[in-house]
């Protein structure tokens, strides 16, 4: 009976384990992905090739937060980006795969961009981690790697 209990709680630990979709969790979530999306974000660190361009970022024009949200419908999905005291519209969506987020912003010749961020170009953003107080997303651009923490507002 020990023997059956402890094979049953060794397949339970392992198909929990087994479900994490992103490399850096979480492990199980309740909400959708688009859900854990929908809200209003800070970039909390931005790394550039692997180096820490968070202060750099900081002090630039396109520094901001993001509000992410759906139309009712649930087809649309739309951000806007306060960047600098403009706002910047854009759409975005996840792949089917449940992997990727899709960021479209409308380009904004006022402001300069870094990387992907307010660049009006379609960008594929692999997930990291997704919970409903961080996002963490990672893209090469213009053969530089964008790794991005977003912390809930």
């Amino acid at each position: 009976m020990i023997k059956k209990s402890t094979i049953i709680i060794t397949l339970l630990i392992t198909v929990f384990f087994s479900c994490k979709k992103y490399e850096e969790g979480p492990y199980l979530s309740l909400y959708s992905k688009e859900h854990r999306v929908v809200g209003e974000w800070d970039i909390e660190y931005l790394g550039i090739n692997g180096y820490d361009s968070t202060a750099y970022f900081r002090s630039s024009a396109t520094y901001g937060y993001y509000s992410c949200s759906k139309y009712k419908d649930g087809r649309k999905y739309i951000f806007h980006s306060y960047l600098n005291g403009q706002i910047v519209d854009g759409f975005w969506k996840i792949t089917d795969d449940k992997k990727r987020i899709i960021t479209v912003g409308a380009s904004n010749t006022s402001i300069t961009s870094i990387g992907p961020i307010a660049t009006g170009k379609e960008v594929k953003w692999y997930i990291k981690r997704l919970t409903e107080k961080e996002m963490w997303l990672e893209t090469t651009f213009e053969n530089r790697t964008f790794y991005v923490k977003y912390k809930q507002k």
